[in-house]
């Protein structure tokens, strides 16, 4: 029964220690918890040392023996020297090149243009039957009444087809117009009708006329009013006696036409229906109507212009004016440039390009004249008004030449092997081509294209002198630059002796780049410590051509590329493993070896790689920064002086318990001391019992020869440790016990526990204080803190 009520007990103290501490937070207000533990062997609770970090170990460590002293993101502590970010403006780069004037002539032999037809004339005329009646009058001499009305009746087409010539630059033919300065309506149609005989008994009367085109001809009377349906007609015009002709005027405007050519030859039918009636009353006399009323058509048919469609036919073929063509120097390339690719550049720079001749063309027929013109094959040009571009190659109209052409260079393009670049020069042959042509299906007034008093073309273009402005060069470019800068280490304080010989802790050298070149870059560099002013040369280290991004352009803003080199020991490359860094290995050990140097002599060497093709974004200047940090993992050894007092109180109750329990002997009583330390330091403890004035008590603990709480071996997993300390009593009166009423408990590091091991602001040491009592005895629980 005993043995179970102390295991019950036992579970019960346990889980009172967890809170148990020398916070005392722990309280049972009005409970009686006194209770009698017997058997074997009682472990009561006194308290606990806190979970104590490194960091809060070193809080009381002196701040300016730690002045170096650094912590990094994952809290472990080392030397650390960091340089401000330093900066190197490169040279900028020339970002203008010089175009020299050029100007080339062409000339041409304007063609003929004339549409030839002879003007054609219709004269045609219709004899008009005469009725009275049913009867048809013959030629007889008759006498004849007065009072009788005749009539007559004439229709038919009139058909005539003119033929034209047509020069060979002419595809087809729209619309023919007719007329002259006299006639600006057309070309006049005349309709007489005549009495002729009949008039000698004409007594008056009316006539009828209609005259219909077919569709696609444009009728127009006196007034120039457009007749609908292609109809000029007239009803019931009267006419007095004796009158012996009327005559009707009417106008052919024009004839749309699908005009077709055979030949160059243009075949335009003209076919006019025509209809007349007339009704005439007689008075007395005699007729012999041997010449019988007639209808008479008679029309000058003038072609006045003409809506003529083109071909494409050449005025010039392609040709270059070797009279006028140049070699050209482009000066003010990039001298690093030593193999061009590519020139971009900037929007806004132009070419001035004009052309003259054909002043006496319209604007509408000036349209119709295409010019292209072939720059040299590099030549890429930027799109733009009035204008088309491919390539080289510039297509507009002479109308838009003629009145200015402002064209962007956009780039210019020297092929995948590119050009070979001495002293940022390259030479141009330049040769543009010109061709002038007709534009195929438009169409112009063929007046606005006939001047027989001009045959020659003169077609000028000309660049004006520029200086472009370069956006971005595509190409090898051989850019290197170097810094050397000297970082200082001195300033530590030699009496700390920092145990960095041999600590198996290999520094970390990080070299933080921002590349403002658009174009890939690589780095080397050399680091050699200093000692007492001297390069100590063996103990030199280096890396060799480490890849930089290059920056981006957003927005029309550059973006450097950044990259942090990492120069460590192989067995730290799992530690950088993130894309923004490089990892470089390297015996950085050599660095500090002996003693920690005075200085790093640092020199970095940023160059573009010249074995592939690269675009380089022009700027004005370029400023290529970089930071460094070097970081020199510590072990820490005790005259660094850290060290950790506290004090577990509160105990009077519990040990008075124990001094009055029956058949307890000093040899009954142990303390039992337990700890968890995942630093790598080794600590060197102190144990002393204090009475209730703090003062130390009689009764003293008997420590080991040298009580020592080991450090962890990786700083990570926990080093526990346990010891028991008996106590010594003055004459053994185990009644001396009830005067201790706290024990202080004190750390202070020895050393490293692992030489290789760094120290980290989140490794701890925790100290768990119990007292061991063989046999039974009564405690209050709520005493035991």
């Amino acid at each position: 029964m005993m043995k179970n009520l102390t295991y019950r007990l036992l579970a019960t103290i346990c889980a009172f220690s967890l809170i148990a501490c020398v916070d005392n937070d722990f309280r049972l207000d009005g409970t009686s918890l006194e209770v009698t533990v017997g058997g074997e062997t009682t472990v009561l609770p006194l308290g606990f040392l806190e979970q104590t970090t490194l960091a809060e170990l070193l809080e009381n460590v002196d701040e300016e023996s730690l002045e170096w002293l650094k912590i990094d993101e994952n809290g472990n502590y080392s030397l650390q020297f960091v340089g401000d970010e330093e900066s190197l403006e490169v040279e900028g780069i020339n970002n203008n090149i010089a175009v020299p004037e050029m100007s080339n002539t062409f000339y041409a032999q304007y063609p003929k243009l004339d549409i030839i037809a002879a003007d054609y004339t219709i004269d045609e005329t219709f004899e008009v039957s005469v009725l009275h009646g049913n009867n048809v009058l013959d030629g007889t001499t008759v006498p004849v009444a007065a009072g009788i009305t005749l009539t007559g009746i004439e229709e038919g087409t009139l058909t005539h087809n003119v033929s034209y010539e047509v020069p060979e630059q002419v595809s087809s033919i729209n619309t023919i117009y007719f007329g002259d300065d006299t006639h600006p309506y057309g070309s006049l149609i005349e309709v007489r009708f005549k009495l002729n005989e009949l008039n000698n008994i004409n007594a008056g009367g009316h006539v009828s006329v209609e005259l219909r085109a077919p569709d696609g001809y444009v009728l127009r009377d006196k007034s120039g009013n457009e007749l609908p349906n292609n109809t000029f007609s007239h009803d019931e015009v009267d006419f007095a006696e004796d009158q012996g002709e009327v005559l009707f005027e009417t106008y052919l405007s024009r004839v749309d036409i699908d005009g077709e050519l055979d030949n160059h030859t243009l075949n335009v039918p003209v076919e006019l229906e025509y209809h007349l009636s007339f009704e005439m009353l007689t008075h007395a006399g005699t007729v012999n109507l041997s010449t019988l009323p007639e209808l008479h058509v008679g029309a000058d048919l003038t072609v006045k212009d003409a809506d003529i469609v083109l071909n494409d036919s050449t005025i010039i073929e392609p040709t270059t004016s070797e009279e006028a063509a140049e070699d050209i120097t482009v000066s003010g390339l990039p001298a690093e440039l030593k193999i061009i690719n590519t020139l971009d550049f900037v929007d806004g720079n132009v070419m001035h390009l004009t052309a003259s001749g054909y002043s006496w063309l319209s604007d509408a027929a000036a349209e119709a004249v295409v010019i292209t013109a072939y720059f040299p094959d590099t030549f890429e040009l930027a799109a733009g008004d009035n204008y088309e571009i491919e390539g080289n190659v510039l297509t507009t109209d002479l109308k838009a030449l003629r009145e200015g052409l402002y064209v962007g260079l956009d780039a210019m393009d020297f092929g995948a092997e590119g050009y070979v670049v001495a002293g940022g020069t390259i030479g141009l042959a330049f040769r543009p081509e010109v061709e002038v042509a007709f534009k195929k299906d438009a169409v112009v007034k063929l007046s606005e294209l006939v001047n027989s008093g001009v045959s020659n073309l003169v077609i000028k273009t000309s660049i004006d002198a520029l200086s472009l402005s370069i956006n971005t060069v595509s190409g090898i470019i051989d850019y290197t630059y170097e810094q050397a800068e000297e970082i200082l280490l001195d300033g530590i304080d030699e009496e700390l002796e920092l145990e960095i010989l041999g600590t198996g802790l290999a520094p970390v050298i990080t070299i933080d780049f921002t590349n403002p070149l658009t174009m890939s870059a690589i780095v080397s560099a050399e680091l050699t410590p200093k000692k007492g002013g001297v390069a100590l040369e063996d103990n030199r280290i280096e890396i060799k051509d480490v890849p930089i991004a290059a920056a981006t352009v957003e927005n029309g803003e550059v973006v450097g590329g950044k990259m942090s080199v990492i120069i460590a020991d192989e067995s730290m490359r799992d530690n950088y493993t993130d894309p923004r860094y490089t990892f470089v290995a390297c015996d950085v050990t050599k660095l500090i070896e002996g003693s920690l140097p005075d200085a790093l002599d640092f020199d970095v060497t940023l160059q573009t790689d010249a074995s592939k093709v690269q675009t380089l974004y022009i700027e004005p200047k370029y400023v290529v920064t970089y930071g460094y940090a070097v970081d020199i993992p510590l072990a820490f050894n005790k005259t660094l002086g850290v060290r950790y007092a506290d004090t577990v109180d509160g105990l009077g109750e519990t040990m008075e318990a124990v001094a009055d329990a029956p058949d307890i002997t000093v040899d009954d009583i142990a303390l039992i001391i337990k700890t968890t330390n995942t630093t790598p330091l080794n600590f060197a403890a102190d144990v002393e019992l204090l009475d209730a004035s703090g003062n130390a008590t009689a009764v003293q603990v008997v420590l080991p020869e040298e009580y020592i709480l080991c450090g962890s071996k990786d700083g990570v997993n926990k080093a526990c440790s346990e010891v028991c300390l008996a106590l010594n009593v003055p004459n053994g009166d185990v009644k001396a016990v009830a005067d201790i009423e706290a024990i202080r408990f004190t750390l202070e590091a020895t050393g490293v526990a692992d030489e290789r091991v760094s120290l980290n602001a989140n490794q701890y040491v925790k100290v768990d204080i119990q007292l061991e009592v063989n046999g039974g005895i009564t405690v209050d629980l709520g005493t035991v803190k």
